[in-house]
């Protein structure tokens, strides 16, 4: 009888099935990290919303603010979205009594209205309103006009002439506008829905809001002068002196506790807010340049930033003991007519000392739009790289800062182009706002897609 054996596997059709088992798995993980490295997109921000008003992103919510119609004025409120399940609510509507606070510079022609003030810390979510008026504008917020500025402004000496003609000088008083104070209503609203509650009523001007601190001017009625000095025409120098009586205010939302932090800072002093406090300027005497000054927004202490220098500052914010900010120059290279301008990364002292140069250039290429953000104890710089040629778009690069490294940055990623330049780190990831992909390459389309908010990875 004869035994039938079965057939011997075949050991090199297994070691191919193998093998193409591990080329797919390689081509799946490798497609995961792909896919991970792409933008994650969240949302549709419309134009104008974006422009207007900074979105914020806190304990796994998108915060936006929503219009009835197109106009920016149509009684808006605060939107709340879901980053897990993109479940949407509206978290504030203002009451027909009130309206979002929005402060205004300038008068006539030249009036810009600032965005909202409002703020997410922690489960809390801090707004401010103001009373709502007939034609919706506040009469408090009417623009009034200053004294006249279009001549510089000096510190008015201790010790001041009267004013009558000494010393070849003439000296005029200057008759003082009606102080422009505007009252405004703080409120609070937990995130979990309960009712919208008022924290403090503040009278004054200038608010802002960083966190749960208000900066905010108490305004006081000014001493100020017009002095002219010489009899020539063509020699003849006009400058203004003044004294200041304001007080700069912060306020604890938290808390409700109101202190002053510097006595005599000018009612226009120009707040402007940075990530960690405000700045401002104050006049010195003649003919001295102003000085900078920047309140820190955790404790409220004043530093004077003495000697900074620049023609084009743009202040950005205070970083282990040291304030950085950027300053336009010329670009020596370019031998056009109007040679180009690039942007460069200063820091100093909190009194404006010991002056470093932080970022100049990358690649040897010049840059612009230089943006810093703080997140969990780490510096991060957003910055456009200015191309070789004209034709070429600019390379946006997000970076991790080191200013005390000889090679300050570490490049974390490229942004796609097309990408704003502000951005916003938290939880993890980087958020920014971007011109939809989908519709790119149909440029009919293209001017009626909104930009989106995008999400990536930090740790990638």
């Amino acid at each position: 009888m004869n035994v039938v054996e079965s057939p011997k596997p075949n050991r090199s059709r297994k070691r191919v099935v193998w093998q193409a088992l591990f080329v797919v798995a390689l081509l799946s993980i490798t497609y995961l990290l792909w896919l991970r490295s792409q933008p994650e997109r969240i949302t549709a921000i419309s134009s104008s919303t974006f422009r207007e008003e900074p979105y914020k992103v806190s304990g796994g919510n998108l915060f936006t603010f929503v219009y009835g119609s197109p106009y920016i004025n149509n009684n808006p409120g605060i939107q709340v979205q879901s980053l897990r399940d993109h479940s949407t609510r509206m978290l504030v509507l203002v009451d027909p009594q009130h309206q979002f606070y929005r402060h205004l510079l300038g008068s006539g022609a030249s009036t810009t209205i600032t965005p909202c003030l409002w703020s997410v810390v922690g489960e809390e979510l801090y707004y401010a309103v103001e009373a709502r008026s007939k034609n919706g504008f506040s009469p408090n917020q009417m623009p009034t006009p200053y004294s006249p500025r279009s001549l510089n402004t000096f510190l008015m000496p201790t010790n001041h002439p009267a004013a009558e003609e000494i010393a070849d000088q003439t000296r005029i008083v200057v008759p003082q506008a009606p102080l422009p104070v505007q009252d405004v209503q703080f409120r609070r609203i937990s995130l979990q829905g309960e009712a919208s509650k008022e924290v403090v009523a503040l009278r004054g001007e200038s608010f802002i809001l960083i966190g749960s601190q208000v900066f905010w001017i108490r305004p006081a009625v000014e001493e100020t002068a017009q002095v002219t000095q010489g009899r020539d025409l063509r020699t003849q120098r006009a400058w203004l002196e003044t004294t200041a009586h304001s007080d700069l205010m912060l306020t604890s939302l938290a808390d409700g506790t109101t202190r002053c932090i510097r006595h005599g800072i000018p009612r226009d002093a120009g707040l402007t807010r940075v990530e960690t406090g405000v700045t401002w300027g104050e006049v010195l005497p003649y003919p001295e340049r102003s000085t900078r000054f920047y309140a820190r927004a955790s404790d409220g202490s004043v530093h004077a930033l003495k000697f900074l220098t620049g023609r084009y500052m743009r202040l950005l914010l205070e970083f282990e003991g040291r304030f950085y900010w950027t300053d336009i120059r010329k670009n020596e290279a370019d031998e056009s007519q109007f040679p180009s301008n690039r942007e460069v990364l200063m820091s100093s002292n909190l009194d404006g000392g010991d002056q470093r140069e932080i970022l100049n250039q990358v690649d040897k290429r010049s840059l612009e739009k230089i943006a810093l953000s703080l997140y969990h104890g780490t510096l991060y710089c957003r910055f456009n790289e200015l191309p070789a040629q004209d034709t070429d778009p600019p390379r946006g690069l997000l970076c991790r800062l080191s200013p005390e490294k000889t090679d300050p940055i570490e490049i974390v990623r490229k942004m796609p182009a097309g990408t704003d330049t502000t951005f916003l780190c938290e939880e993890g990831y980087l958020y920014f706002v971007w011109q939809d992909p989908a519709h790119r390459f149909l440029p009919f389309f293209r001017a009626g897609s909104p930009p989106a908010l995008y999400r990536i990875p930090l740790d990638h």
